[in-house]
């Protein structure tokens, strides 16, 4: 309630929602509430609007949606909004129109050196950055695991056929982007967000070479069961490394790998684990 109350007192021209499935019914409630006392443009994305999009189209409470990517397509709405522009051609954009449901074809998928620029202004009042800033390097991931947004993201992009399914930013561009936020909020603690931090050794080995001697803060990851089988875990440690989050989800090998679609071993998990421990990483 104090939070619909806070956005009716802004009275936003857009109010928009990215939500998974667990906080779409949530998110929807949350307009339902604000448009009763402040009239305004809603716009849509997420994992919930990619998956079941022509489900949440036909809502009261949805004006404008967003499938896949929804950087350059949220900002192309806006110009649109603004100038009175025709929106047919802004690819991954649904909308209503009259009677009419308007379904703009999927677009290409941003290459890495089209990610836009990490922007954390809008939540330094909210937020402190400096105590632990979150950030994430790439799209996609190495594993295509059953219970994963990834794995229907694998799929769809497949299907549509729109790019290469994992992205990651070079190196360079990752350390400038933290050496920037460094001296901008003086950082603490990092924790880097991605899926996997990466399955590309090269990317891998040149990141823990430069990064203790280019940012030098303590940080954290999250891992794969097959990324720490040999020296990953003191490298990593010995760049900074203070925790990684590491999935394991079932020791159960038949649940593991013919359900989850998880194919490493108990073997292989306990060696991971043990690699992790010796190294002096929490986990």
């Amino acid at each position: 309630k104090k939070m619909i109350r806070a956005i009716i007192k802004e009275k936003p021209d857009v109010l928009a929602f990215s939500v998974f499935t667990d906080s779409y019914q949530w998110a929807l409630d949350v307009a339902r509430q604000v448009r009763q006392e402040h009239e305004c443009i809603t716009v849509w994305g997420g994992m919930h609007v990619t998956a079941c999009p022509d489900e949440v189209i036909v809502q009261p409470e949805v004006d404008y949606m967003i499938i896949g990517e929804g950087e350059a397509p949220f900002s192309e709405l806006l110009k649109g909004l603004h100038e009175g522009l025709p929106l047919e051609s802004i690819d991954n954009l649904w909308f209503k129109h009259k009677d009419k449901i308007i379904k703009n074809k999927p677009r290409k998928l941003m290459k890495p050196n089209e990610f836009p620029e990490v922007d954390k202004t809008i939540y330094e009042r909210f937020i402190p950055i400096k105590d632990y800033y979150l950030t994430v390097t790439s799209k996609g991931c190495i594993a295509h695991c059953s219970y994963c947004l990834q794995n229907f993201l694998h799929r769809w992009e497949k299907e549509e056929n729109i790019g290469p399914f994992l992205r990651e930013k070079s190196v360079d561009a990752v350390l400038e982007e933290l050496k920037f936020m460094k001296q901008k909020y003086g950082l603490k603690y990092i924790d880097i967000k991605n899926n996997v931090l990466s399955g590309n050794r090269k990317w891998l080995n040149e990141f823990v070479e430069r990064y203790p001697k280019e940012v030098g803060v303590p940080f954290r990851i999250m891992g794969h069961p097959m990324l720490f089988q040999k020296e990953w875990a003191v490298k990593l440690k010995a760049a900074g490394c203070r925790h990684i989050q590491i999935g394991i989800e079932s020791m159960n090998p038949d649940v593991r790998n013919k359900v989850l679609l998880r194919n490493e071993t108990n073997k292989e998990i306990i060696a991971a684990l043990d690699s992790i421990n010796n190294a002096g990483i929490n986990f």
